[in-house]
C-alpha cells in the first residue's frame, strides 16, 4: 500500500492519545448543555438519594450536579463522581479532612471535587485571559473563587463556544444574582471570577 494509505490506516487503526481526550472534551460539554435545556432550578440542598447513581432530582440543582451529570452523560455513567469521590474518601479520608463518608453529599461539596480532581485529573495552568485559547480545551474543569475569600465555591466546564477574543465560554450553574437566572447557562465568563483550578479528566 502507498505511504499516505499506511499513514491513514495505522491513524484510525491507533488514534493519537489527543483525539481520544477532546472527544470526552466534547461530550462533556454537550453533557452540560443537558442541563442547560432541561433549566433545573438552583438549589443545594442536602438531599438523600440512592448510591451509585444519585440524583437530587432534575427539577433543581446546584454548580456541582451540573459537573455530574455532565460526566455520567459523557461516560454512559462509566464516570459517576458520585462513587469515586465516595470510594476515594473511604481509601484517604485525611485527604479530604472527612472523618464519615457521606454518599448523599460528599461528591456535591466542590472543595471535595477539587480534591478528587488534583489525585486524580490532570492539573493544568490557570493562566489569564490572553493565555486562555491556548490553555483551555472544551470539557477541562475549572473551579472559581466567587466569595473572594481564596476558597473554591464554583465549578463548571470549559466550553467549545469562545469570544471575539477567542476566550472559551464556561457552562456551569450559578444562582440567581446580577444577571443569572439560578439555572444552568452557558456564558462568556470564564475570567469573570478568580479561576482557583483547572483540570483535564482523561476517562
Amino acid at each position: 500500500m502507498g505511504f499516505a494509505v499506511l499513514l491513514l490506516f495505522i491513524y484510525f487503526v491507533f488514534p493519537p492519545a489527543t483525539a481520544a481526550e477532546k472527544g470526552f472534551g466534547e461530550k462533556l460539554v454537550e453533557g452540560g448543555r443537558v442541563s442547560v435545556s432541561r433549566a433545573p432550578v438552583y438549589d443545594n440542598r442536602y438531599v438523600r438519594m440512592k448510591y451509585p447513581l444519585g440524583d437530587p432530582g432534575w427539577q433543581w440543582g446546584a454548580c456541582v450536579d451540573m459537573v455530574i451529570r455532565a460526566f455520567r452523560f459523557a461516560s454512559d455513567n462509566s464516570s459517576d463522581l458520585q462513587k469515586l469521590v465516595f470510594e476515594d474518601i473511604k481509601k484517604s479520608p485525611a485527604s479530604y479532612g472527612i472523618s464519615t463518608p457521606d454518599s448523599n453529599i460528599d461528591h456535591r461539596r466542590t472543595r471535595n471535587l477539587v480534591v478528587f480532581f488534583r489525585r486524580h485529573a490532570e492539573v493544568l495552568p490557570v493562566g489569564s485571559k490572553e493565555d486562555a485559547p491556548r490553555l483551555y480545551q472544551p470539557g477541562d474543569i475549572i473551579v472559581w473563587d466567587i466569595m473572594g475569600n481564596g476558597k473554591p465555591n464554583h465549578i463548571g466546564i470549559v466550553s467549545d463556544k469562545v469570544n471575539a477574543d477567542g476566550v472559551p465560554f464556561a457552562i456551569h450553574h450559578f444562582r440567581a444574582w446580577r444577571g443569572f437566572t439560578g439555572r444552568p447557562s452557558e456564558d462568556d465568563c470564564l475570567f469573570l471570577w478568580l479561576v482557583l483550578h483547572h483540570f483535564r479528566w482523561k476517562d
